[in-house]
C-alpha cells in the first residue's frame, strides 16, 4: 500500500496533526533552533518531519521530552549509549576526572592511555585512535587504507550511511561526499556484484554495515558478509599482520 491510498494518507495526516498538537514546546524550540543551526540540529540524523522531539533529560532506559512525555529509548545513541542515561558509575568517574584533572588540559594525560590499553586488551587490537564522531573515525580509516594500499577507490553500498560526508542514498554518491570520483557503489547483499567490485582496478577498501541503519534496517546475509570479508582479504585491502 502506498501513500497514494486515500485511507493511508488520511491516517498519516491525522497522526501528524496529533503529533504537532501534543508537542507544542518541541515545535517552538525547533523553530528557534533553525535560526542558528542548519536544519535546527547538530547532525542531520536527529531530524524527523514535521519537527523532532526535543528531550529535556534522560535516566536509565528512558528519556523525557520538553512537552512532558516519557519515552523508552530504543536507539541507545545509535549504539554509543549502551549503559543508558545518567549511569551512576559513569557519572561518578566523570565527576572525579573533571574535579581532579579537568575537561581539557591541552596535553596528553595518564588517564587516556589507561582507557586505550583497556580497549586494546579487551578487543585484541594493537593501537586505537580516539575520534569525536563516526564520520571522523571513518575518514581516518579510509585515509589509512588508501595510504597502506597506494590506491584510492572505495567500495560502498546502495543505502549505506557512514557519516555526514559519506552517504549513498538511492545508489548514488551524495552531493556533499568527499572524493566523489573514488566511490564504487555496489548493491547490498549482492555477493557476486560486490566481489566483482572489490576485484576491480584501484580499490583500496570496502566500507560496510553489517546491518544498514539509514538504508532501512536491512541485515546483511551470512553469505554476503563472509563473502565480502573473504574477497577483501584476498585482495589485501587492509593490513592483517597475522596472515602476512
Amino acid at each position: 500500500m502506498s501513500l497514494e491510498s486515500p485511507s493511508l494518507r488520511a491516517a498519516l495526516d491525522a497522526a501528524v496533526e496529533n503529533f504537532v498538537t501534543r508537542n507544542p514546546i518541541s515545535k517552538a524550540l525547533h523553530e528557534k533552533a533553525v535560526k542558528t543551526f542548519p536544519g535546527g540540529n547538530t547532525r542531520t540524523v536527529l531530524h524527523t518531519d514535521p519537527f523532532p522531539l526535543c528531550m529535556k533529560s534522560g535516566k536509565g532506559y528512558q528519556v523525557f521530552s520538553e512537552d512532558g512525555d516519557t519515552y523508552t529509548d530504543l536507539t541507545a545513541e545509535f549504539t554509543a549509549g549502551l549503559y543508558g542515561h545518567s549511569n551512576p558509575d559513569i557519572l561518578a568517574i566523570l565527576q572525579h576526572v573533571i574535579q581532579n584533572v579537568g575537561l581539557n588540559v591541552g596535553a596528553t594525560t595518564a588517564q587516556e592511555q589507561l582507557f586505550a590499553r583497556e580497549l586494546c586488551d579487551r578487543f585484541d587490537i594493537e593501537r586505537v585512535r580516539l575520534t569525536n564522531s563516526g564520520t571522523e573515525a571513518n575518514l581516518h580509516a579510509l585515509a589509512a587504507a588508501k595510504l597502506y594500499t597506494g590506491k584510492s577507490k572505495v567500495v560502498a553500498f546502495d543505502g549505506g550511511y557512514h557519516g555526514a560526508v559519506l552517504g549513498f542514498k538511492d545508489g548514488k554518491v551524495a552531493a556533499n561526499n568527499v572524493d566523489k570520483a573514488d566511490w564504487i557503489v555496489a548493491k547490498y547483499n549482492d555477493v557476486e556484484g560486490t566481489i566483482k567490485a572489490i576485484k576491480s582496478e584501484g580499490v583500496a577498501a570496502v566500507i560496510l554495515e553489517a546491518m544498514q541503519g539509514s538504508g532501512g534496517c536491512i541485515c546483511g546475509t551470512k553469505e554476503f558478509l563472509t563473502g565480502v570479508e573473504k574477497a577483501a582479504k584476498e585482495a589485501r585491502l587492509f593490513p592483517n599482520p597475522r596472515n602476512q
